[in-house]
């Protein structure tokens, strides 16, 4: 079978899959808008897919990067900055993607950004140029993953009180789980179609989030009525309390990507094989599920620790992080990243449970998007910093 025969089979089959799960889901929203736990399921399975297919595509794309530097013959500094770029704008435009969801809804936003995101990458599959990635993944899926994630990650946020560190858990679980089936199958794509194959077919995935946008209500129903400004939350800029937030969230999200990029082609350089170095990052992913689960467990048990509970999570990985170069052979590399996944997961979802203990529930829609234009600093030069 030829390679175009077999990408059209693939994803033929993927759209299949849409229709008869998805679909589905789509009508039972429809059906159930109005009880609120039913809802509040259709919420969270369309959120723990779109974080999956937001932050796991870009965790698995270290499985792209030695073969970025052997066929554009560029440094490992440029290179990073592919992933760099992306990661800094899905943060810097989220602002955009939040006032867009406050006047148009989540709905129509979150399905403009899966037909961008997918878009990217099937723009860069055909490059020629590196620079050629930074504007098709960098700009173009960036922009679309803005579009996706902090209006899915608002309105579970918004829905959800008395367990809400959990939801969020839950939600960002996603991440690992796509972490861990992506890793393995991009790095068998790319062994058998090439790199070009495997980003051709990974924007076909990419476009699974058009039907769970349609998942999501068709306004901003649940938020308040004086949220509705386009402009609305910006005086969060004058706020110190929030200020200071968002420098240690940018601190912690500078050291955050470093492994995702990097450490596959360090695995390379320790003499670790290519399936081995998947099969460790995709125990990352494993280990990634149960810190962020375990964690959102925790904080709910005293809510009021949350930000502690944060503190500790990344003091913890950053520990972690500084031990990942000196180790050496499969298993004390495998043994620190596992523990670096299961420690950066726990972190995660303390960063959006704490923004209400902040800025206040009302206020977090628009404290979202802010914080995640302002972390993209540190997403932006982690990685080419570190690669050079």
């Amino acid at each position: 079978m030829s390679i175009s025969s077999t990408v059209s089979l693939i994803t033929s089959w993927l759209s299949a899959l849409d229709f008869f799960i998805l679909f589905p889901l789509v009508t039972m929203s429809a059906s159930v808008s109005k009880t609120k736990e039913m809802w509040g399921t259709v919420l969270l399975i369309s959120c723990f897919i779109q974080a999956g297919l937001v932050f796991g595509t870009l965790r698995s794309f270290g499985i792209f990067f030695p073969e970025f530097v052997e066929y554009f013959d560029s440094a490992a500094g440029s290179v990073s900055w592919v992933t760099s770029c992306a990661v800094a704008v899905q943060q810097l435009m989220s602002p955009l993607g939040c006032a867009l969801a406050l006047r148009l809804g989540s709905r129509p936003v979150v399905i403009l950004g899966g037909f961008l995101s997918s878009l990217g990458m099937f723009f860069a599959s055909f490059s020629t140029e590196l620079y050629q990635l930074y504007l098709s993944i960098g700009g173009v899926s960036g922009l679309g993953w803005a579009l996706i994630f902090s209006p899915s990650m608002a309105a579970v946020t918004c829905y959800f009180s008395r367990r809400r560190s959990l939801a969020a858990g839950f939600v960002l679980t996603g991440v690992g789980v796509f972490s861990f089936a992506l890793t393995p199958l991009l790095q068998y794509l790319v062994e058998e179609y090439s790199w070009r194959g495997a980003m051709l077919l990974l924007s076909g995935v990419a476009l699974h989030s058009v039907p769970c946008g349609a998942l999501l209500r068709a306004s901003s129903e649940d938020l308040p009525a004086q949220s509705r400004s386009f402009l609305w939350g910006w005086e969060l800029l004058c706020n110190w309390a929030f200020l200071r937030y968002c420098l240690a969230v940018t601190l912690i999200n500078a050291g955050y990507f470093v492994p995702f990029t990097h450490l596959v082609a360090h695995m390379r350089t320790k003499g670790i094989g290519d399936h081995q170095a998947a099969f460790l990052m995709a125990l990352v992913g494993v280990a990634d599920v149960g810190g962020r689960l375990f964690a959102g467990w925790l904080s709910d048990l005293s809510p009021k620790r949350t930000l502690p509970l944060l503190s500790l999570w990344t003091g913890l990985s950053a520990v972690v992080l500084g031990l990942l170069p000196l180790m050496a052979g499969d298993v004390k590399m495998g043994a620190a990243a596992i523990a670096f996944g299961f420690c950066a997961g726990a972190l995660t979802p303390g960063v959006f449970s704490a923004l209400p203990w902040v800025v206040g529930v009302e206020k977090v829609l628009p404290a979202l998007g802010l914080l995640q234009m302002l972390e993209s600093v540190g997403g932006l030069f982690g990685p080419p910093i570190s690669g050079e």
